[in-house]
């Protein structure tokens, strides 16, 4: 084929081909550039607002308008079973033709029964703020998720010292903030969430799966790889090791995952955060995003060394007395497939004394943390001792066993210190003043 020849195959091929050239250009790009994307859910009967924007597929739209709000939203309730037969995918619920073009088509329904809209991919933090706020506005404050994520190639090591870094950090500093609102308001009791199934605490199995991921990933294996391993080292969990994400996931940690973004067994693309802390508070959200996605622009091989925390052990700890553990075992005796969450309270013998050198302080602040936080936790537990030896009901045992736990979070004078470190530039590095 001569010249002339070529250039007319090349301009037939590229006429006939643009719209897919164009569509893996745009693939592709994205791929090379952070992305983000967010989750909101709403539990039953919480927010009608929900049914401006979304009715079932087979009443038409004038007519499910017309109907008032508390109608629409018993209707929904009335037919859920109809609704959403299966969790995790699109239910008969679709959008309404006003709705903003950025709301998905359908909703889900999770796990926990909560209805979800999962948000589009975004290439802009600015756009993704925009669109939390727009659903905020018009649907009202939900359960927040958010991702952060990055291609494969800059994945490093430090990724993973972040997650167990921001369990602890996000632990201490909601301890704090409950405890400060509870000061202000008895009714308003902190700690729920550490005795909740899915935002808890890093225990011992969680955070070696974290770190085989990690690993695996770090040669082009899929997260799946582990799952072998983990199957037959801890059989008991049985179901756990058939989900199709991995059991490490449920923290209130910012967590490392690679089980989604369009990643596949046979091919690893994209890494990223989940934000799991913010709950109905947006701008926690947006905030925990801004730092997510500056460390990621930074660097995070500064948290590697974070890979070799303790976390909670899923027994008692030695020094817990048994009637301590009969205590805990009776006042908190709710069972999750890793272990009863009595176990949890062996946060309290975390040593923490741990972070003194990690944090890179000074000798004579390092020293002084040491002694606050083995003070801390010395009153904590002669607190929750004589707490088993009183007789209370249930329910004000387990507040005032959380509550202890809120103060020991306190009182060890730890999370400033964390705060601080999460602030600094990694060495060598200036950050420009935001």
């Amino acid at each position: 084929m001569d010249r002339v020849g070529v250039k007319f195959f090349l301009f037939v091929f590229l006429w006939t081909n643009a719209t897919l050239i164009a569509k893996n250009c745009a693939e592709t790009l994205q791929f090379a550039l952070p992305t983000f994307g967010f989750e909101v859910e709403y539990v039953p009967n919480e927010n009608v607002n929900l049914w401006n924007h979304y009715r079932p597929a087979n009443i038409p739209e004038p007519k499910w308008l017309f109907l008032p709000s508390d109608i629409r939203n018993r209707w929904v309730e009335c037919h859920r079973a109809t609704l959403a037969p299966r969790f995790r995918e699109p239910t008969a619920l679709v959008k309404i033709s006003t709705a903003p073009s950025f709301f998905p088509e359908a909703l889900i329904v999770d796990e926990t029964g909560n209805w979800e809209m999962i948000g589009p991919v975004s290439t802009s933090l600015e756009e993704l703020k925009q669109q939390l706020r727009t659903v905020e506005s018009l649907i009202g404050p939900g359960s927040y998720q958010a991702h952060v994520v990055r291609p494969i190639d800059t994945l490093e090591r430090g990724a993973a010292g972040y997650t167990l870094f921001s369990a602890d950090l996000l632990t201490f500093r909601k301890f704090h903030s409950q405890l400060e609102r509870y000061r202000s308001d008895s009714k308003q009791l902190p700690g729920a969430f550490f005795l909740h199934p899915y935002l808890s605490v890093f225990t011992r199995l969680k955070k070696e799966m974290l770190l085989a991921v990690m690993e695996a990933n770090l040669v082009g294996q899929s997260w799946q790889t582990v799952i072998p391993q983990f199957q037959k080292r801890y059989p008991a969990l049985g179901d756990v090791w058939n989900e199709n994400r991995p059991f490490y996931k449920y923290t209130l940690a910012n967590t490392y995952r690679t089980d989604i973004y369009g990643n596949t067994v046979d091919r690893l693309i994209r890494w990223g955060y989940e934000v799991r802390s913010a709950h109905k508070s947006l701008e926690s959200l947006l905030s925990e995003i801004k730092t997510i996605h500056r460390l990621m622009e930074e660097g995070l091989s500064r948290f590697e060394r974070f890979l070799f925390l303790e976390v909670v052990e899923t027994e008692f700890p030695p020094n817990f007395s048994d009637a301590l553990k009969n205590f805990l075992s009776d006042v908190i005796a709710q069972v999750e497939p890793e272990a009863p969450r009595p176990f949890y309270f062996s946060f309290l013998t975390r040593p923490f004394e741990q972070y003194a050198p990690l944090l890179g302080l000074p000798r004579e602040e390092a020293r002084a943390l040491r002694k606050s936080i083995l003070q801390a936790r010395t009153r904590a537990l002669e607190a929750l001792e004589q707490l088993a030896l009183e007789r209370v009901d249930e329910k004000e045992a387990k507040a005032r066993a959380l509550l202890i736990l809120a103060q020991f979070c306190e009182n060890t004078g730890l999370l400033p210190k964390l705060e601080r470190f999460l602030e600094q530039a990694p060495l060598g590095q200036f950050r420009k003043a935001a």
